[in-house]
């Protein structure tokens, strides 16, 4: 595992990440594969392994983030500028700061709601070990480990 934090857990590919607790996301897998209220599927016929993905929201990057200031000059440019276009003022090493710690600002606020994740973890399940421990009661009498 990479040196984040899993946030969420859930299937490959999950539409929606709801499961904070690994073996809440496992219940969930098997519970969807197994429960069909009107003809649950028996354990013998779930597959051996699943795969439970460890997510984290995708780290933003600042190098992706838009440069307000090249809009700001741009702007300010076209209202004040020198009309015939010789004189462009350059971006000064502190304006340059101040959008720097700007968009650090927004970045790390908006990290903190970040909605999109990515996996960063896998692990393989026994289902079967995993059902005699945490679901017992999914075992039909006569239907043991092997």
């Amino acid at each position: 595992m990479s040196g984040r934090t899993v946030q969420f857990w859930g299937p490959p590919d999950a539409e929606r990440l709801i499961c904070r607790d690994f073996d809440e996301a496992v219940d969930e897998i098997l519970d969807y594969m197994h429960l069909d209220y009107m003809h649950p599927t028996p354990i013998s016929e779930l597959p051996d392994t699943i795969d439970v993905v460890g997510y984290a929201p995708i780290e933003i990057s600042i190098n992706e983030l838009y440069d307000p200031l090249n809009e700001i000059i741009d702007r300010l440019y076209e209202q004040y500028g020198d009309p015939a276009g010789e004189y462009v003022p350059a971006k000064t090493e502190k304006m340059q700061a101040a959008r720097d710690q700007f968009l650090n600002v927004v970045r790390a606020e908006y990290q903190k709601q970040c909605w999109a994740c990515e996996e960063i973890t896998r692990v393989a399940v026994n289902v079967r070990e995993w059902i005699e421990q945490h679901r017992p009661d999914w075992i039909k009498e006569g239907e043991v480990s092997e």
